[in-house]
């Protein structure tokens, strides 16, 4: 699901505000059981590493 919210940021800016919310939040629910490894790559696939260094840090 976060791939695919990373994806549509990519795809249309405009939706990022609303997408990154809602990364957050399966990051606040699930975030103990997530495979950030894999997160990670789907963050610098779209360009979005600094992105992901500042969720990571939260």
């Amino acid at each position: 699901m976060i791939g695919l919210k990373l994806q549509a940021i990519t795809n249309d800016p405009s939706r990022s505000q609303t997408d990154m919310a809602d990364i957050e939040s399966l990051v606040s629910i699930h975030g103990n059981n997530l495979d950030w490894s894999l997160i990670e790559e789907y963050f610098k696939l779209f360009n979005m590493g600094d992105v992901y260094k500042k969720m990571k840090g939260k």
